[in-house]
């Protein structure tokens, strides 16, 4: 069974619509609704920097490996970046002709993605000024998130509106599998090992194979509303699932189970972000942000 520890930050705010973990360096930051980027110490559990980065809702926030930057995307159609040791601006530039609503930056490449309301994903070199490189069409409706697949570096999944979600590889410019099944939007895609899992406004969990795009389980009255935001740790083997009913539920990633339901009284969960190697996890939610801790204790449950 999941035990959460009592190390827990509550932090009331304006509606945190995106969360992330700096890979090695013990920062998280935030993505408001009102168009501010937060950055956090993950260990003292302070604020450290608050950047106005637009007028308009930020969605989407991402740390770039292998550099000092912090990126950022909403309804203003504009990637921002920022310096997030001084606060700075490195560049803004257009990315989308609608709202963005994710960004996913490649573990080795010089490259981010970024998807939005244009239904649109696109791809960006940072080692060139931030060139634009291709478009990856097909999705008919909002394309609500992007993501790497952490095993596979250049395949990635999509989750859109138009109640599909698809693999993709980046040297292709169609997708691998395009996965149907659920009978309303999708919202959240994650890789968890062989699988693809995915969230939708339908309050179904579906785990999907990467070998054929095949749903292999169906999970459902888990949440009570739009599932919004799925979370893997791939050394710990359990992901989380948060909703807009408020709930985060902790799931094995072997049987599926749930291990935990966890409440924190801030209203719909948007985003989740995992520390890759610790045991930390953050969730932006209406009400402000969560941080807490994990851990694994002796033998193979999770303390």
């Amino acid at each position: 069974m999941v035990q959460i520890t009592e190390n827990k930050l509550v932090a009331k705010s304006e509606r945190v619509k995106a969360v992330d973990f700096h890979s090695s360096e013990s920062l998280f930051a935030t993505a408001l609704h009102n168009g501010s980027l937060e950055l956090w110490d993950s260990v003292s559990q302070t604020l450290i920097k608050r950047i106005q980065a637009s007028e308009k809702p930020l969605r989407s926030v991402k740390f770039i490996p292998n550099t000092e930057w912090v990126a950022t995307g909403g309804d203003d159609l504009s990637i921002h970046v920022y310096n997030y040791t001084t606060g700075s601006k490195v560049t803004s530039f257009a990315a989308h002709k609608d709202f963005i609503r994710s960004l996913a930056p490649h573990a080795t490449k010089p490259y981010l993605l970024s998807c939005g309301d244009d239904k649109l994903v696109q791809m960006w070199d940072w080692s060139k000024d931030w060139t634009f490189v291709k478009s990856f069409e097909g999705h008919e409706h909002y394309v609500m998130q992007v993501v790497f697949n952490p095993l596979k570096a250049d395949e990635f999944a999509t989750a859109s509106l138009d109640q599909t979600a698809r693999v993709w590889n980046l040297d292709s410019a169609a997708p691998q599998f395009v996965l149907k099944g659920h009978s309303k939007g999708v919202n959240a895609v994650e890789f968890v090992k062989d699988w693809i899992v995915t969230g939708s406004d339908d309050t179904t969990i579906r785990v999907w194979s990467l070998a054929d795009g095949a749903c292999i389980q169906t999970l459902s009255n888990l949440h009570e509303n739009n599932i919004t935001t799925i979370a893997y740790h791939h050394n710990l083997d359990v992901f989380f699932t948060g909703g807009e009913d408020g709930k985060v539920l902790v799931m094995n990633g072997d049987t599926l189970a749930v291990e935990h339901k966890l409440e924190f009284g801030l209203e719909r969960v948007w985003n989740a972000a995992l520390l890759k190697n610790g045991e930390k996890a953050v969730f932006g939610c209406d009400a402000g942000s969560v941080s807490l801790v994990f851990r694994r204790g002796a033998g193979d449950a999770l303390l």
